[in-house]
């Protein structure tokens, strides 16, 4: 009996002394896979001849600020909760339209800048490849709710008709609302500078699209003028639905948010990450 219970001590204090907490911080960037790409384009008409062209980039590329609380239940499995900031890239594509004919020149130039900012959580198991290296690679794998969503659109518009009809427009718009589920996966190693600290590496990949409940111009000027005021709610503001019906012989409601369907921005992407692991 008293061999059992000694037993079942040493194997008590084992299995507590492997349950450690500890704190992983990283810095990465990330790059855009073929799912997250966001496929706008570049146009061009000049004179009847007509150019398109691909614009590459995704809404998960940016500069990714990553914290993670760890908890390490045995010597080769752990979970976290990770709180990841995304500061994302700017997507800029331009519009160029130049045409002649008998009431003279035409020209039209715009160029849209599109990003987004996000926190997303990723609680993920973590599996520790077992090894007697100082070197140690791991798995994880989790999911991904994004929160504090925040898109944001920039245009500069300007068009010119032989100096008769000149517009020249700058409009801001905000999308935000909503919390997309994805999934996240890394591959890295943690190589221990001391019993309680470890540099780490590794490559995520995240899948997730972000679908926005609601979008709002924030500005809108016009010839140097803000008309933001001028416009109407209609005009100002924009709900996103799955289902929406218009019947032509009613006048739309100028107070009320105009409806349309959703919208999907594309955040899948690969990132490269380099920070400390320090245990509690």
């Amino acid at each position: 009996m008293k061999s059992i219970l000694c037993i079942a001590i040493c194997c008590l204090s084992y299995t507590l002394s492997a349950q450690d907490f500890y704190i992983n911080l990283q810095t990465g960037y990330g790059f855009a896979t073929e799912a997250g790409q966001a496929n706008y384009t570049d146009f061009e008409f000049v004179d009847n001849v007509e150019i398109q062209e691909i614009v590459a980039g995704g809404f998960g590329e940016g500069i990714y600020f990553r914290g993670n609380l760890g908890y390490q239940h045995s010597e080769f499995i752990a979970v976290e909760f990770g709180l990841n900031y995304l500061l994302g890239r700017t997507i800029t594509t331009e519009e160029k339209r130049q045409e002649h004919g008998p009431g003279g020149a035409l020209f039209i130039a715009s160029t849209t800048s599109r990003n987004l900012n996000a926190l997303i959580f990723t609680p993920q198991l973590v599996v520790l490849i077992p090894t007697t290296s100082t070197v140690k690679p791991y798995i994880k794998t989790g999911l991904a709710f994004g929160t504090f969503m925040k898109a944001k659109f920039e245009e500069a518009y300007n068009t010119d008709n032989n100096m008769f009809i000149q517009i020249d427009r700058n409009t801001e718009n905000s999308f935000d609302g909503g919390t997309p589920l994805g999934f996240i996966m890394a591959l890295g190693a943690k190589s221990m500078v001391s019993e309680t600290i470890a540099f780490t590496i590794d490559f995520n990949l995240l899948n997730m699209t972000y679908r926005p409940h609601t979008g709002t111009v924030t500005k809108f000027e016009e010839n140097g003028s803000n008309e933001l005021e001028n416009l109407t709610i209609r005009e100002r503001e924009i709900i996103f639905n799955n289902k929406i019906e218009n019947n032509s012989s009613v006048t739309p409601d100028e107070n009320e948010p105009l409806r349309a369907l959703p919208i999907s921005l594309p955040m899948s992407n690969v990132t490269f990450n380099i920070g400390l692991q320090i245990d509690l």
